[in-house]
């Protein structure tokens, strides 16, 4: 550095896969090695590990790395169930070595319901004497909690993540600032999933929508390729004896319509007005 300092770096190139297994890109990753270990290995986490990772499957992976990373008992994330207003449910959960089953608890009296609050909080030791009415910590033996709430861009907070040991945690600013960190690209990526779901749930009312309707509706791409079609289109397509090779999803319905332009003036125009469209 200019300062005549020296910090030392680890570099890895890896390639980052879409939801198909498509390579999309590449990451680097640049580890900084004169920094603690723990903190690169939630940087790892958040970059190179979750490349790719439908959200569900990263929870799972992320819960687990956490707790090999602070060497914990259990980690979890929890969202607000969204049927019951004071009540939190599991996304993922890490218990002894192993995901375990997901579960809804009581947010008022819990340590959680304070990380909610507070945006993060430790209790390095005896927990449970601080919160006597949480049963599941007095259940699973727990004497150290950490929390961190999870968020969106706009700090909407989207749910909380938790790390519990069942001796006293041997390095508390360590947990704070893993967990923070893990916190806030987690948020960043619970909510990246929930707008991709709403996505996907507007276009499946969309598509029963369109297939409740009598008329005959497809849609082309640029090219004239067909890229949906409402079940009026397929109906009608059948009860005329269509080549579904034609008129089915993926199919170019301007070639279709060029090869038919013998059939009478109607081909014409219709691929006429086709061609038009299409060109703008």
């Amino acid at each position: 550095h200019s300062d005549g300092t020296i910090s030392w770096h680890h570099w890895e190139l890896s390639p980052w896969r879409d939801e198909c297994g498509t390579i999309g890109g590449v990451i680097l990753f640049i580890e900084n090695v004169s920094t603690p270990k723990a903190i690169n290995e939630v940087l790892r986490l958040l970059s190179v590990e979750s490349a790719g990772m439908e959200f569900s499957a990263f929870a799972q992976h992320a819960t687990r790395r956490i707790g090999q990373i602070l060497e914990v008992d259990m980690v979890q994330l929890s969202v607000p169930c969204p049927d019951a207003p004071g009540w939190a449910e599991t996304i993922a959960v890490f218990n002894e070595g192993e995901p375990a089953t997901n579960y809804r608890y009581r947010l008022a009296g819990s340590p959680c319901d304070e990380a909610l609050q507070r945006r993060i909080c430790i209790y390095p030791e005896a927990v449970c004497k601080e919160f006597p009415d949480d049963a599941e910590l007095a259940a699973y033996n727990v004497e150290a909690y950490g929390g961190s709430a999870l968020s969106d861009a706009r700090g909407r907070l989207l749910g909380v993540l938790s790390v519990m040991s069942r001796t006293p945690f041997r390095n508390p600013e360590m947990v704070r600032a893993v967990i923070s960190l893990a916190g806030v690209g987690i948020g960043g990526m619970l909510q990246s999933h929930r707008a991709k779901a709403a996505i996907k749930a507007s276009e499946r009312f969309s598509r029963v929508l369109l297939d409740t309707v009598n008329s005959h509706i497809a849609v082309l791409d640029g090219a004239g390729k067909i890229i949906f079609a409402n079940e009026a289109w397929h109906a009608y397509a059948r009860v005329n004896g269509a080549d579904p090779r034609s008129t089915g999803v993926g199919a170019n319905y301007l070639e279709a319509c060029e090869a038919a332009l013998s059939a009478g003036p109607d081909a014409i125009e219709a691929t006429t007005l086709l061609r038009e469209v299409l060109s703008g």
